[in-house]
């Protein structure tokens, strides 16, 4: 129904100029992917509602989404890469996963490297919830949006946020609540698939529940408007080559001024673009045509 979508403007600098990239997503699921010609940022728009995405989450996201959810492979990758950065937690007391899913990444590491932490998950899925409890896991939130932080304020030596940061409504209000929870030495893991080296198809990549598509641009835009710092930007690596990965840590001073180029705009756009010709999803008469746009917007 129309009556589920909504119209936003760029989070990032909150303009209303967009270029169409493509309508074309997984599972069949309606999207509507758009460039910001201002900052580069990519995002659903329009893009299902906040009450809609609630409940697809809630009872219609595991059957379609969660079997492509990593297990104990995928926490021994984000092991591995704290330990080659010297990121890796010493005796961390507590630790929080957003988006946990079933709680594979705390059980893992209660059960080979923290075996006296606290284990906290936010979860909306009510399948994974049951198993969490099972688990002894503490279910923090069952919604992001809710005010949870409001009661572990600076408790979290670790935070966990595996390919969620793309689903969020609003992603830098949710990077401003982990702050507020991360302790003054804490760290945050974030991983989301690189929009600069996007998996193929496109047409998997866009999915109706990634609302947005970050790079090595945006996600340190976002990250900067939180009041939150990048210590190292991973853009792939030999576990996941599409993968973004980024070590944050909180940042006392005022947020930061966004960094925007146009070279950072063009450069995104013409990644998408140049896929979707190669995947005779977009015939180079229409592509010839966007970069003309595109052009004649830079000189005006």
């Amino acid at each position: 129904m129309q009556t589920e979508f909504e119209s936003v403007n760029c989070l990032i600098c909150g303009g209303e100029d967009h270029q169409r990239i493509s309508d074309k997503g997984a599972h069949g699921f309606p999207v509507h992917v758009v460039i910001c010609r201002k900052c580069g940022l990519v995002f659903l728009n329009p893009r299902w509602s906040a009450e809609r995405y609630r409940k697809f989450y809630e009872t219609e996201y595991d059957q379609f989404y969660r079997g492509e959810s990593g297990g104990e492979e995928t926490v021994f990758q984000i092991v591995e890469r704290l330990k080659a950065g010297n990121f890796l937690p010493v005796n961390p007391g507590k630790i929080l996963d957003i988006g946990s899913g079933k709680g594979a990444s705390l059980t893992y590491l209660k059960n080979h490297h923290y075996p006296e932490a606290q284990y906290f998950a936010i979860e909306p899925s009510v399948i994974c919830q049951e198993v969490l409890k099972q688990n002894g896991i503490e279910l923090v939130a069952d919604q992001i949006e809710k005010n949870w932080e409001d009661g572990y304020q600076e408790e979290f030596d670790f935070v966990i946020m595996r390919h969620v940061l793309e689903h969020f409504m609003d992603p830098i209000l949710v990077l401003k609540k982990v702050k507020s929870v991360l302790k003054h030495n804490g760290l945050l893991y974030i991983a989301v698939p690189n929009a600069l080296n996007p998996s193929a198809p496109l047409s998997n990549h866009f999915r109706n529940v990634h609302t947005f598509y970050f790079n090595k641009w945006t996600i340190s835009n976002a990250l900067r408007l939180a009041g939150l710092e990048t210590s190292v930007i991973l853009e792939g690596d030999h576990f996941q080559k599409h993968e973004l990965v980024c070590f944050v840590v909180k940042n006392d001073s005022e947020p930061a001024a966004i960094n925007i180029s146009q070279n950072q705009v063009d450069t995104q756009l013409n990644v998408y673009l140049d896929i979707l010709s190669a995947e005779n999803s977009l015939p180079s008469i229409i592509k010839r045509k966007l970069k003309k746009i595109l052009f004649l917007h830079k000189n005006r």
